[in-house]
């Protein structure tokens, strides 16, 4: 999914926390976020994820403007700085249920958690719960 931010501004009161970002990730890509503690990162991706709407600006998912679309209808996910598993389920099963609750057949829900897995490299871990874990693991 090719994602557009244009002129996205986010401000909190009198605290502006992004401001007129414009960025086009293409399809496919892998991107990271890098900065200092406070330059807008994670507003950055709560205004992505649909946890936050911008100010000003515009919010594209292959060309269609999402400013508006509730979170769990932008079919995209993001994983907090501080760890929000659910502590009784397995690494497969925290991994696996956004994608239960899209009602997707079990058979491609084991196929893209082990695909998931593989490329973050702790398909050896899904069996293990959060506690079981250790901050530097694989």
């Amino acid at each position: 999914m090719k994602v557009e931010l244009e002129g996205v501004t986010k401000r909190f009161g009198g605290v502006t926390a992004v401001e007129g970002l414009t960025l086009e990730i293409p399809s496919g890509a892998l991107v990271a976020l890098l900065g200092p503690s406070g330059c807008g990162k994670s507003t950055t991706l709560y205004l992505l994820a649909g946890v936050l709407k911008p100010t000003a600006g515009t919010i594209r998912f292959d060309g269609r403007v999402v400013n508006d679309v509730l979170p769990q209808h932008r079919n995209i996910g993001m994983v907090f700085q501080s760890y929000a598993l659910y502590p009784h389920m397995t690494v497969y099963d925290n991994i696996a249920f956004p994608l239960r609750m899209q009602k997707q057949p079990e058979a491609a829900i084991r196929r893209r958690v082990h695909d998931y897995a593989e490329l973050v490299q702790v398909a050896h871990l899904l069996d293990r719960r959060p506690a079981e874990l250790s901050g530097g693991q694989p």
